[in-house]
């Protein structure tokens, strides 16, 4: 499959995590109060807070089932019933059923790119690296990146919902370098989670960095750490010496 006088140890592709790595979410929290507050129910940020808390739990542990628009509406459905019981248990009478809740939640979605995304796609597109995504999402991460006008930056969108097997479960991985027909040392993952990028790439075979854009203090060792996507060069420049 592979080229066996090439060097393995030069890198030639860049895989990058989506969520906390490529985009995040608009003030997901301050829109879905906003939203209960346009139909007469007030709560209090730090409510709100925890309740998006829990939907945002739910949907990460269930995105690999919404395999096409019919179960990722389906999947919606049940975040949105997550999302009214958090608000019930934590003494919110809202008064809304399900579908209210339906409407509250896609109502405050929305995903935009970090500033540093598009800057750092096109300087490793000047060097000659190709570059994916490896992401435990549902079925529709290619069109959330259309619209936020990155996804022709990339040569291939993984998901688990498409491929099966959510990070830290390595067959996502796999499918990618499978497509680019590359060696494992011949990728780095970039990733903002230790638990699920890290851990991933490193059951793939695959060199993982992790990102951490608010510099918290990180107590692990032996794995690169970079606070910016702007750092990636750097770090590739080190890795091919």
């Amino acid at each position: 499959m592979n080229d066996p006088e090439r060097s393995a140890s030069t890198i030639r592709a860049v895989s990058f995590d989506a969520y906390g790595t490529l985009v995040h979410l608009d003030n997901f929290s301050g829109r879905v109060r906003d939203e209960l507050a346009l139909r007469g129910v007030s709560a209090s940020s730090e409510i709100v807070e925890v309740c998006c808390l829990a939907e945002m739990d739910y949907y990460t542990r269930h995105c690999e089932e919404a395999t096409h628009p019919d179960r990722l509406w389906n999947l919606r459905c049940k975040c949105a019933g997550v999302l009214m019981s958090a608000f019930c248990e934590h003494g919110i009478d809202s008064g809304l059923d399900e579908a209210g809740f339906y409407e509250i939640l896609m109502g405050s979605l929305r995903f935009v790119a970090y500033p540093d995304v598009l800057p750092t796609l096109i300087a490793l597109d000047d060097r000659g690296l190709r570059r994916v995504v490896v992401s435990n999402w549902d079925c529709e991460l290619t069109s959330v990146l259309g619209e936020l006008g990155v996804v022709d930056c990339f040569d291939h969108v993984y998901t688990s919902a498409v491929c099966g097997g959510s990070k830290p479960d390595r067959r996502l991985f796999e499918s990618a370098l499978d497509s680019l027909d590359l060696l494992p040392s011949e990728v780095i993952h970039v990733g903002d989670r230790w638990d699920v990028d890290v851990v991933g790439a490193q059951n793939a075979g695959i060199q993982p960095v992790l990102l951490q854009r608010n510099e918290a203090e990180f107590t692990g060792t032996g794995v690169r750490i970079i606070h910016s996507l702007q750092e990636l060069e750097a770090v590739i420049d080190g890795r091919g010496t």
